[in-house]
Formats: C-alpha cells, sequence, structure tokens
C-alpha cells in the first residue's frame, strides 16, 4: 500500500495511487516496449482507483520475452531484411546492364516511327473505333519523353519508372507495328519484327521473372490482332478461315515468345554471375 503525500490542491490533500488487484490478458499483438520482434502475449493490466473522482485507471505493461524467442525472431527480420536489401540491389544491377542499350533503343523507338511517318505520311489507323489514333505518333512522342527522363531525371526514372518505361515500349511498339504492316504490306516484316523481338529483349528488359508474364501477353495480343487485320483487310487471307490464321499467328508468336525469353535468360544469367561476383 503506498503512503499518503500531502500535496496543495486548492486547499484539498490528495493521496497517490492504492493498486486493488492485478490482472493478466493476453493480447495476440501486444509489442514489448522498444524491441519490434516481439509478437508474443502478454500485457499485465494493474487496475487501479484514482483518488480524484473515484475514476479507474487501467495500466499496461508487457511481459519481457524469452531470450530464445526474441533471438530467433530478430534473426528471421534480418534475413528478411537481407534478402530484400539484395533482391533490390539485384534488380538495379540488372537496370545497370542494361541501360545503356536501353536509353539507344530509345533513340530508335523515336527515329523508327518519324522515318515511316515521312515516307508515309498518310494516316494509319489500327482500331475502327479509334479512327482519330495514329500509334506511330503516340510511339514517338512517348519514346522521347522516356528519353528526356533517362537523361535528365535518371536516379528517379530508374527508381520509380523503368520497369514501366520497358512495358510502354513494348506495348506502343507492338501497337505501331501493327498499323503500319496493315498499311503498308509490302514491307519486310518477318525481317522487321525479328529485329523489333530482339531489340525487345535486349533494350527494353528487366528481371525476366518479373517480365515474362507480360512478355507472352504482349505477344498473344499482337497474334490476335495481326490475324484479324489480315482476315479483314487482306484479300488474299479472305478465303482462309479465321481459326488457321490464328494458329498460324500463334505457331510464330511461340517462336518470338521463346527468342525473347532465351535472350534475356542468356543476358541475365551474365548478369547473376557478375553480381555474385561483385
Amino acid at each position: 500500500t503506498s503512503q499518503p503525500s500531502p500535496r496543495a490542491n486548492g486547499g484539498h490533500t490528495s493521496l497517490r495511487w492504492t493498486p486493488t488487484r492485478t490482472e493478466r490478458r493476453v493480447h495476440a499483438t501486444q509489442r514489448f516496449p522498444g524491441d519490434t520482434t516481439w509478437t508474443g502475449p502478454a500485457s499485465i493490466s494493474v487496475v487501479h482507483r484514482s483518488w480524484h473522482g473515484g475514476r479507474t485507471t487501467i495500466w499496461q505493461f508487457a511481459d519481457a520475452p524469452s531470450d530464445t524467442f526474441s533471438q530467433k525472431m530478430r534473426a528471421t527480420q534480418t534475413t528478411r531484411v537481407l534478402d530484400t536489401r539484395k533482391a533490390e540491389a539485384y534488380r538495379v544491377h540488372v537496370i545497370e546492364s542494361a541501360f545503356s542499350l536501353h536509353v539507344t533503343g530509345t533513340m530508335f523507338a523515336i527515329v523508327a516511327p518519324v522515318v515511316n511517318k515521312i515516307r508515309s505520311p498518310g494516316f494509319m489507323p489500327l482500331l475502327d473505333v479509334l479512327p482519330w489514333i495514329d500509334f506511330r505518333e503516340i510511339f514517338a512522342i512517348c519514346s522521347y519523353v522516356l528519353f528526356f527522363c533517362s537523361t535528365h531525371a535518371r536516379e528517379a526514372y530508374v527508381a520509380k519508372y523503368y520497369e514501366l518505361s520497358c512495358e510502354l515500349l513494348n506495348w506502343l511498339g507492338m501497337l505501331s507495328r501493327c498499323a503500319t504492316a496493315w498499311h503498308t504490306p509490302g514491307l519486310p516484316w518477318r525481317v522487321i519484327r525479328l529485329g523489333s523481338v530482339v531489340a525487345s529483349a535486349v533494350g527494353a528488359r528487366y528481371e525476366r521473372r518479373k517480365q515474362w508474364k507480360m512478355t507472352c501477353l504482349r505477344l498473344a495480343c499482337a497474334c490476335v490482332i495481326d490475324a484479324h487485320l489480315k482476315k479483314k483487310h487482306h484479300a488474299q487471307y479472305s478465303d482462309v478461315p479465321m481459326r488457321g490464321l490464328l494458329v498460324h499467328e500463334m505457331v510464330e508468336g511461340a517462336f518470338y515468345a521463346v527468342l525473347c525469353l532465351g535472350k534475356q535468360f542468356w543476358l541475365e544469367r551474365i548478369d547473376l554471375r557478375n553480381f555474385e561476383e561483385t
């Protein structure tokens, strides 16, 4: 029992509080103060009655965790932190390995649609529902913006927007190629497409484990668009069943997917070996 202590309080005498009972409660999320790894039970709630107005106040104190449990939790947290830092360091290493080719590829992504626009100044829409959009123009403008950001704001570009930039280049390049192939079928599109796939695998790449799904999805969409355009706008394919055209395009798309992902796998093996050495 605490001893009373007189104190001037407007002419009244107040006493220190006296604990009346102690309760032990289990809180699954109670953390030990100062130890961010503590997630076990529990807390001790000391219930006392204040001498001011008869109000009840609950004081909670966390039990100290055992040394063994605390050490295990700290070791687990440390391992996770190290794994996260290693993954981020590897991501930056892959980006730095491909960055020079990425900038060069972005420059070519500006030049290619501009040259094609000069040679074929007519409007080239891709979709009937969007007849006012020429993807060559959008591709050139976005590539210029990405090139400017990659050279003048490289730190933010690499830290936050590199993966998004690669996908933007790949998708807009695919849509621009589909539209141009529809309106100018006389160009050597097999060679052009082969070169664009290799350029994408080299200059618009990031970690393959993160990118392969988007690569397969993009190539599958390109196959569907090409089959639809051939069936609808090219007379030599008017008698060919749509299913046959789609199967043919899908076989080509599978070849390009293997080529693109295989190229990325080979480059990333080199990146991984260099990363582990450093």
